[in-house]
């Protein structure tokens, strides 16, 4: 009896010494699991914006907001600049909904081009002067603009070129009823520039990790855990969508933020998986 008892215990104590390898075994996987996802965290894009940089083609798009028109401050002032139906130009949007670009987006260089009415020309100019010159078909309303990142926000700045025409009448003439043959009228160019600033609308942006119990404040990226980003904006935001570019591991993730609430200062994408490297 006292032999089979002896030969219990040692079973015991080989089989106690076994489990505990075994869960010390598994405590090291689960360590070096741990430490390999830790490792593997997502991180969001690092933009340096120490050195200012130009905005690339797809930076570009969103709403503007006139800091400065000329020598007045025009805060109210707003444009929209969108991708064309092509998805590879840009259109520009504002007062007047007909700006086109000229040439190609380089070094955050674009150039919008439109031709005005009569109407929308300088009243300093008689309206005779003002139709001649518009079916003379010369006249255009040019935007010279770079946008640029600085200052951790994006800016548009540039020249505005209202044109320039030239009018005469003949001596004695009235300037506003001058007859056909006694008056005349020409596009001399682009005319003085003014200068203009916009500013777009810069969020703070927070992550969210999606858990049992709803959504949970994160500081980082996690792999495999579905996420969402939450841009908050002060003063409020007027579109409907935001665009946000995402660096996670080696994905570039392009996403769309969208307005939760109707005074337009919290937007947030739809749910993404990070992945790893």
């Amino acid at each position: 009896m006292s032999r089979v008892f002896i030969t219990v215990l040692m079973l015991f104590a080989f089989a106690s010494r076994a489990l505990s390898q075994e869960k010390d075994s598994r405590q090291t996987e689960l360590e070096k699991s741990v430490a390999q996802q830790k490792n593997q965290k997502a991180q969001p894009e690092d933009n340096d914006d120490s050195k200012p940089r130009p905005l690339t083609l797809d930076e570009l798009p969103g709403d503007w907001t006139a800091v400065k028109i000329g020598e007045s401050a025009s805060p109210k002032t707003k444009i929209k600049v969108k991708k064309d139906e092509t998805g590879k130009r840009l259109v520009l949007e504002g007062k007047y909904k007909d700006w086109k670009q000229e040439g190609e987006v380089a070094d955050g260089k674009v150039i919008f081009t439109r031709k005005p009415s009569a109407d929308e020309m300088s009243e300093k100019a008689p309206k005779w002067a003002r139709d001649d010159v518009y079916s003379q078909g010369e006249l255009e309303w040019k935007l010279e603009l770079k946008g640029e990142r600085r200052d951790k926000e994006a800016h548009l700045d540039g020249k505005w070129f209202p044109g320039q025409l030239q009018w005469r009448t003949a001596k004695g003439a009235h300037p506003d009823l001058a007859l056909p043959g006694d008056r005349q009228a020409q596009y001399l160019g682009p005319g003085k520039p003014l200068d203009v600033e916009f500013k777009k609308p810069t969020p703070k942006f927070f992550l969210y990790a999606k858990c049992v119990r709803g959504l949970q404040s994160i500081e980082e990226l996690y792999v495999g855990v579905p996420t969402l980003i939450e841009a908050q904006f002060d003063p409020e935001y007027d579109a409907d969508e935001y665009p946000v570019t995402l660096q996670s591991g080696e994905q570039e993730l392009k996403l769309v933020a969208h307005k939760i609430e109707k005074k337009g200062i919290i937007c947030r994408t739809d749910l993404f998986i990070p992945g790893g490297t």
